[in-house]
């Protein structure tokens, strides 16, 4: 665990300047998944700041991927997030990745290495739009 800043998490995004707009965009729950990810913006949490949905909306010329950790809780919070950035700029644009019961990123990392990870960015997938 970690203590959080005081400061407002809805008004800046962690990481901003480095990251690439025009590459894929992973989204993760905390700062130690954003570590092991590449090109990757935590969200320190399960919802977005409407700063991050507007950046994304405009900026992101690319994938963004929803990579929460795992649970069923998780899950039903990575598909309103999905169903919410899957508007606008970024229709048709956004994968989802779902990890094991017990598992985040930086957890899976630190159990089987970076290449466990690849392969795991490597499964995001769009939703049929008949199931959502």
């Amino acid at each position: 665990k970690y203590l959080n800043p005081e400061a407002e998490k809805e008004l800046i995004i962690f990481n901003e300047k480095l990251i690439n707009w025009n590459s894929t965009i992973y989204l993760t729950e905390g700062a130690f998944d954003h570590i092991v990810t590449p090109n990757s913006i935590p969200l320190l949490g399960k919802f977005i700041s409407d700063k991050l949905f507007f950046d994304l909306q405009t900026k992101a010329n690319c994938d963004v991927v929803i990579a929460l950790d795992g649970g069923k809780v998780e899950r039903a919070d990575a598909l309103i997030l999905y169903k919410k950035l899957n508007t606008l700029n970024l229709y048709n644009r956004v994968k989802i990745i779902h990890l094991e019961d017990e598992w985040d990123l930086s957890l899976l990392n630190e159990k089987h290495g970076k290449v466990c990870i690849i392969n795991h960015l490597k499964s995001a997938f769009k939703f049929k739009e008949s199931r959502l």
